[in-house]
């Protein structure tokens, strides 16, 4: 069989189109897989402990209030979003929305259990954490910082996250 000198050219012209075609895609994937470490970081830079609020079900608990889209797609995007919200827990202004998140992503169940206490301010425990609502605002001791990192830390390697 004889091939003409378009066949030729049409196949060169084909295989050439192909491998740009390759090159294309295979950026927009990195470019957009390099993105969501981006998309995780300005995420977890927009969420504070103020996205929680106390609610009472019978008893006191806490919940994601409304406008916690961060929070949501934080959950949303799931185990990806460890590191950098591991990181967060050093933050006072962060670390309790960083824990809620953690234990909504790698917990199936977690219990939130609280308390009344005297001065009329509420005391939640959340998996190891102690904070308190006082004048509409959590506060957290600053111990329980390095404790729930430390927590969690064992936790995620309990788990196998932290691969040796």
């Amino acid at each position: 069989m004889r091939l003409s000198r378009f066949s030729l050219m049409g196949s060169y012209y084909i295989g050439t189109m192909k491998v740009w075609l390759a090159v294309i895609l295979l950026s927009v994937n990195l470019s957009v897989f390099g993105q969501e470490g981006t998309n995780i970081s300005s995420l977890v830079d927009r969420i504070n402990n103020e996205n929680l609020g106390g609610v009472c079900m019978y008893v006191w608990t806490i919940v994601l209030k409304n406008e916690s889209k961060a929070a949501l797609e934080l959950i949303e995007i799931g185990t990806s979003a460890t590191d950098e919200l591991v990181e967060a827990l050093a933050d006072p202004e962060k670390v309790i929305i960083a824990h809620y998140i953690l234990s909504r992503i790698w917990l199936k169940e977690f219990e939130i259990t609280s308390e009344i206490r005297v001065s009329g301010s509420i005391r939640y425990y959340m998996n190891d954490l102690s904070f308190i609502n006082g004048s509409n605002k959590f506060i957290i001791d600053s111990s329980e910082l390095g404790k729930c990192q430390i927590y969690w830390r064992f936790l995620l390697n309990q788990k196998g996250y932290y691969k040796n």
